[in-house]
C-alpha cells in the first residue's frame, strides 16, 4: 500500500492566533475509533526463559496432565493415543489461527531426528509429503527447513507457504492454500512438534494471507507454546 507523504506546514506566528487549538474538555475535539482486536493481539502463554526440561519415557499422568493446560482466547482440542497426544488450541478472534501440537515418545516411525539442519534436510521429502502436491512444486510457494532456538535449546523449524486457484480440465474451480511454521525438538526421550497455520478462509492474493499472520507473529505463538509445553512435559 502507498503512503502519501507527510506535509508539515509551519504556520506564521500571525495565523497561529487565529488557529489556536480548542481548549481541552471543549468537546470539539474528534475521537478516532478503536482498532479492531484481531489475532495479533491475542494473549500468548508467558515465557519460561529456559530450555526444556530433560524428559524420562512419557507416563499416561503426564499426558493427562498436558491436556489439562487451557490458555486465555483459545478452544482446546484433545486427541489422546497410546503413549502420546495430540492437542489443537484454537484462537478465539479473527484471522482464525490453529496451534496444533503433538507430543510423543521417540520410536522407529517417529524418530528423535538430531537437532540440526543437515539431519532434517535429509528427511525434506518427507517433510514436504506433507504440503498439497498442488502447491509443493509451485514457483511461488515457500518451503524453508532452517535451525533457530528456543531458550538457547536448538530446534528445528519448517515454514511453508502457498495459494493456488483454477479450474480443472472440466472447469470446475479447484484450488488449495497452506501458510504454517512449525517448530520440532526432541530431547533423544520424546519429541515435541508445534505447528502454528492460518486456518481462515482464503485472501485473495498469497501476500494478503501472509500479511493477515505474519511469518515473524506465528514464530512467536510457536516458540511461546513449544517453551510452555516443554516446561510441563516432564514427568515430576
Amino acid at each position: 500500500m502507498r503512503v502519501a507523504p507527510l506535509v508539515v506546514v509551519v504556520l506564521a506566528a500571525a495565523c497561529q492566533s487565529k488557529s489556536a487549538p480548542p481548549a481541552s474538555g471543549s468537546g470539539s475535539a474528534t475521537t478516532q475509533p478503536a482498532r479492531p482486536r484481531t489475532t495479533l493481539d491475542i494473549a500468548l502463554p508467558a515465557r519460561s526463559g529456559k530450555p526444556p526440561i530433560k524428559t524420562t519415557p512419557i507416563d499416561n499422568a503426564t499426558l493427562d496432565r498436558l491436556a489439562a493446560l487451557r490458555f486465555p482466547e483459545f478452544t482446546t482440542e484433545i486427541a489422546n493415543f497410546p503413549g502420546s497426544i495430540s492437542i489443537r488450541q484454537r484462537a478465539t478472534t479473527s484471522p482464525r489461527m490453529s496451534v496444533n501440537i503433538a507430543i510423543s515418545p521417540c520410536s522407529e516411525t517417529l524418530p528423535c531426528t538430531p537437532m540440526t539442519v543437515d539431519a532434517w534436510r535429509a528427511d525434506e521429502a518427507k517433510l514436504r509429503a506433507a504440503v498439497d502436491p498442488a502447491l509443493v512444486d509451485r514457483p511461488d510457494s515457500t518451503f524453508e527447513i532452517g535451525a533457530t532456538q528456543v531458550n538457547r535449546a536448538p530446534a528445528i523449524f519448517v515454514y511453508q507457504a502457498g495459494q493456488f486457484f483454477g479450474r480443472d480440465e472440466r472447469g470446475n474451480q479447484v484450488g488449495s492454500y497452506s501458510h504454517a511454521y512449525t517448530l520440532h525438538y526432541n530431547d533423544s526421550v520424546n519429541l515435541l512438534r508445534v505447528s502454528v497455520s492460518f486456518s481462515d478462509d482464503p485472501r485473495e492474493t498469497l501476500d494478503d494471507m501472509k500479511r493477515a499472520l505474519p511469518r515473524s507473529f506465528m514464530e512467536r505463538v510457536a516458540i511461546a507454546f513449544l517453551d510452555t509445553y516443554g516446561q510441563a512435559w516432564a514427568t515430576p
